[in-house]
């Protein structure tokens, strides 16, 4: 699904997260701040990311890495836009 702050950018989907890495296991060259885009993955029991999360309404790919490096956390993903 499109980033409802960013048209044009993808944020997950249904079940669907789209996952980013920090650099220390890169494998494309897609990246957001200091995280690397990893690709996506299908959850099917339980969740893939189960720690804090934040949610708005005008949500980007920036504003969810920055506050998953803020609060120290390896991976950063994304799901219904």
């Amino acid at each position: 699904m499109q980033c409802s702050g960013a048209p044009g950018t993808i944020c997950g989907g249904p079940a669907l997260l789209s996952v980013y890495q920090s650099p220390n296991l890169v494998y494309t060259a897609t990246s957001i701040g200091d995280y690397k885009k990893q690709g996506c993955i299908q959850e099917v029991a339980g969740r893939a990311l189960n720690q804090a999360s934040i949610a708005t309404n005008d949500m980007t790919l920036e504003k969810c890495t920055s506050y998953c490096q803020q609060n120290g956390y390896a991976f950063a993903g994304l799901e219904y836009s």
